[in-house]
């Protein structure tokens, strides 16, 4: 698993996402960038073929006006388009409509934010051992 690529759809990159690459580094994951909306996420997504992508499903669109979820939309047009695993990671507490809707994104983890660093690395590595992309391990 390492030096998989990861790409980290997070609006709130200082407080958030930088401390997750962090880990991620740590654990020896390559962190291939920040998307802070869900039309970013998709478009770098498709164009650097990350082998797993970590996605907040509230998110800012481009005008920087809420998205609510623009990360569950991001996530569908991702897997649709590129096939790449996606790990939910989100304050939003789980509502049923939301898990429902991560569901039927099968094999999706969904994380609640903050995350402690075990739990998020046992989530990307199960991701990445489902989608067949993890090394030896």
């Amino acid at each position: 698993m390492a030096g998989e690529r990861i790409l980290i759809v997070e609006d709130d990159v200082a407080l958030v996402g930088q401390p997750m690459a962090n880990k991620l580094r740590k654990a020896g994951y390559e962190v291939v960038g920040f998307a802070t909306t869900a039309d970013d996420a998709v478009e770098m997504a498709t164009r650097v073929q990350p082998a797993l992508v970590l996605m907040d499903i509230q998110l800012k669109d481009r005008q920087g006006n809420d998205d609510d979820r623009g990360g569950l939309r991001a996530a569908r047009e991702i897997r649709d388009k590129a096939g790449i695993p996606i790990v939910f990671v989100t304050g939003i507490k789980p509502r049923p409509d939301v898990l429902s809707e991560t569901k039927e994104l099968s094999g999706n983890e969904y994380l609640l934010k903050p995350v402690p660093a075990e739990r998020l690395l046992d989530s990307i590595g199960a991701a990445l051992s489902r989608a067949g992309r993890a090394g030896d391990g």
